[in-house]
């Protein structure tokens, strides 16, 4: 975890010490081959391996009969950031981004690296993935997930640019700012609560050291998750004039005035919502960040607003004020972390910290990492909580999932159809759905919940994502320097033994970008005769599923009852499920199917008649 350990034990000591205590299989393996000791320093016997073969080496000691010992050597996460931010490590030549347009959502590339900086971003096209480019630690096992979205490009990863135009209008802004009227100070007592590595616990520091400088008391606790990457992390923060009326660190059951909940599911987590007074001020982010679930499960719900009902029961919902801090962040500052700082401003500016303004600025320039990004940040907290109203402006443009009214969203998906193919591709999507439509109208009352699914899955299985329509994403997007394109071509890579996959290669942006803009117009031939790709397994099951799809539709409208539209809404929904290339997709299709088969079977049954004794 990037702690100092006693007596600073080596890979070679630590594996020397377990050979003399008898143990006869030892394996080492590095996240890099330049960390591998070498052999002539270890014990007889100890394997050496690189993080690629670890699956293997699990297996392997697993087998063995007898006590087994695996040394696993590389640099903590956390403690990675804090090098490069200190300049004690080098900064990394490339970093990876995602072309949401291509991304799937299936998961597959956090299931290969196991890495929390893969994370959920709502389009206008549904749920895809994104880098965090504040948490990524840019070792690159992501590429090995099978998917043509993911880009490497020069330089370290950055944040998306600031809008300067807000940097620019900031001094005007804040010109007529009022100072609030602090809080009288008796014992005041703050919780923060965020997850590892998102900056919270410094948040807390800072304000303790701006009460210190005041010579006011203050006791802090921080829990901070064992420095895990999106664990749990509470820093509590208390303040009195005495000393003697801070008894002790912990902020007691109910006490709390005051929560920066920077991450609500872990403000609402018992043992924190609960030490807040019935009468505390919630200062939330509603940008949620995935927990570590969501590399299992790519449609998990992440529902924000559940969770601010949770922590709205237990405080004072009339005053407590709730925002996208990471969107706000990052267009204000091109940095999510800065979003601490900011929500502490805006906390201030509402009149509910006891610290002066001056004091809050003297302990930023103290702790001296970004100070002039925190100042600023802290200047953008009070100019939101004075006027929430730029909010909504600061904010304009950036996505937040497809259209709400059912007839834009179908207008939108024949847009797109009919860039992906044809205008009349589109209209015969615009039919099935009219279709549909019509029938859950005529059975109840008015088109819906059914009609939304079939809207999006019939779209979802018409714009199967083959070589042309890749092409023309790739096409279309705006790249770094030195782009290149990690993809697993069909006809040119081979399979991979050991992973049973086709292998990926690095494509330069100087060959692969001038290919893209004309392989796109072979849409045009997209599943004829003449199409080379179509005769694919794959591109074959993709079309046959477009016509399978449309039979089940059929089914589910002709045996549709008030009584079994969950089951017509989950059969229309199954495309959903169907995500990603090649074998990721094809094993989610096996199981899709499988579904299916269940779906069709309920949907087969009669409705249940129940009948009444007579009295």
């Amino acid at each position: 975890g990037g702690q100092p350990t006693e007596g600073q034990p080596t890979v070679p000591m630590i594996a020397a010490q377990i050979a003399a205590e008898g143990v006869k299989r030892i394996a080492v393996v590095a996240d890099e081959d330049d960390r591998l000791p070498p052999a002539k320093a270890l014990p007889p016997g100890v394997t050496r391996h690189t993080r690629d073969e670890l699956d293997a080496v699990q297996k392997d000691l697993r087998a063995y009969e007898g006590p087994s010992v695996l040394i696993y050597d590389q640099v903590c996460a956390t403690e990675k950031r804090r090098r490069r931010k200190r300049g004690s490590m080098a900064q990394p030549t490339r970093h990876v981004v995602i072309n949401e347009s291509v991304c799937e959502n299936c998961g597959d590339c956090s299931t290969q690296s196991g890495c929390i900086a893969i994370e959920p971003v709502d389009t206008e096209f549904g749920r895809k993935r994104r880098i965090n480019p504040t948490s990524c630690n840019v070792d690159l096992s992501c590429l090995k997930g099978f998917c043509p979205s993911f880009v490497t490009q020069a330089g370290p990863p950055a944040a998306p640019d600031a809008d300067t135009h807000w940097q620019d209008r900031e001094t005007e802004i804040a010109a007529d700012l009022p100072e609030p009227v602090l809080p009288e100070l008796g014992v005041w007592r703050g919780l923060f609560a965020g997850i590892g590595g998102g900056g919270i616990v410094t948040s807390g520091a800072i304000l303790a050291m701006a009460a210190h400088l005041e010579g006011r008391a203050v006791k802090t606790l921080d829990f901070t998750g064992l420095a895990q990457k999106n664990g749990a992390v509470v820093a509590h923060v208390q303040i009195a004039a005495d000393e003697a009326a801070l008894d002790v660190v912990r902020i007691p059951l109910g006490g709390a005035d005051l929560m920066l909940a920077a991450d609500l599911a872990v403000a609402w987590q018992p043992g924190v919502l609960e030490r807040n007074a019935k009468q505390a001020v919630v200062i939330g982010n509603m940008d949620l960040a995935a927990t570590a679930e969501f590399k299992r499960d790519a449609l998990l719900s992440i529902d924000a607003a559940l969770h601010r009902r949770t922590i709205e029961k237990a405080t004072d919902s009339g005053r407590s004020v709730w925002l996208h801090g990471v969107r706000l962040a990052e267009r204000l500052f091109g940095n999510a972390q800065a979003m601490n700082t900011m929500l502490l401003g805006l906390a201030w500016q509402r009149g509910l910290v006891p610290v002066s303004e001056a004091s809050i600025l003297r302990a930023v320039e103290l702790n001296g990492a970004a100070v002039k990004l925190n100042r600023r940040a802290f200047l953008w907290g009070r100019i939101l909580a004075e006027k929430p109203e730029l909010i909504a402006q600061v904010l304009q443009g950036l996505e937040e999932g497809p259209p709400a009214d059912l007839d834009t969203l179908i207008a939108h998906r024949m847009q797109a159809l009919t860039a992906y193919q044809s205008a009349r591709y589109a209209r015969r999507y615009a039919r099935m759905i009219q279709q549909v439509k019509d029938r859950e109208a005529t059975v109840l009352g008015q088109p819906g919940r059914l009609t939304r699914a079939a809207a999006e899955g019939l779209y979802r299985l018409m714009a199967y994502k083959d070589e042309y329509e890749v092409a023309r994403l790739h096409a279309a997007a705006t790249y770094g320097e030195k782009p290149e394109f990690h993809m697993s071509p069909p006809l040119i890579t081979r399979m991979d033994k050991a992973t049973e996959r086709r292998r990926k290669i690095a494509v330069p942006g100087s060959v692969a970008l001038p290919l893209f803009r004309v392989l796109q117009h072979g849409r045009v031939v997209r599943g004829t005769l003449l199409d080379p790709f179509g005769y694919q397994a794959e591109r074959r099951q993709e079309r046959a599923m477009v016509e399978q799809y449309a039979a089940d539709l059929h089914t589910a409208l002709d045996r549709l009852r008030p009584d079994n539209l969950d089951t017509a809404v989950a059969i229309a929904e199954l495309p959903d499920q169907i995500r990603g290339f090649g074998p990721v997709k094809d094993a989610n299709r096996v199981k899709a199917m499988q579904r299916r088969t269940e779906l069709l079977a309920r949907l087969a049954h009669p409705p249940v008649t129940v009948a009444m004794a007579a009295e």
